[in-house]
């Protein structure tokens, strides 16, 4: 590209090209969101999987727990045992996040259930996360 004309080769013939010769559209699927930088532009898919989904609740229960070990008065190095009691569909979904939400909230055990904790707990609340709710169990180690 040399003053905004561009040379090429087609079957032996040297053909110029100039950017007003060109007409460029972009049709971009509604499932994306594009944004023009210096550089290009970017397309981000705004689809909403099952995956990002249950990874979003995950975050949601991590910062939840945290937040109430905190309340709570638990020192950060603090071990717990934790329970979590929520709908069928959340429990599967948690499943795939287990070790991390254990490795965040520092819980050296933890239990995602459909029913409520047999076991005395220190500490209980309860929490909504859009429309599912939570609710934990939750003592020192």
């Amino acid at each position: 590209e040399k003053d905004n004309v561009y040379n090429f080769e087609v079957n032996g013939e040297k053909i110029k090209v100039t950017r007003d010769m060109v007409n460029v559209e972009r049709d971009v699927p509604e499932i994306y969101k594009e944004g023009e930088f210096k550089f290009g532009q970017v397309y981000l898919n705004t689809e909403r999987t099952e995956e990002l989904e249950a990874e979003g609740y995950s975050r949601e229960v991590t910062r939840n727990v945290q937040q109430l070990r905190k309340k709570a008065g638990f020192e950060k190095l603090d071990q717990i045992v934790l329970f979590i009691k929520t709908s069928k569909e959340m429990r599967e979904a948690l499943e795939n996040y287990k070790e991390e939400i254990e490795e965040k909230v520092g819980a050296d055990k933890m239990e995602i259930s459909i029913v409520n904790s047999v076991k005395k707990h220190e500490q209980q609340a309860e929490f909504k996360v859009k429309w599912e709710k939570f609710q934990v169990w939750f003592s020192k180690v």
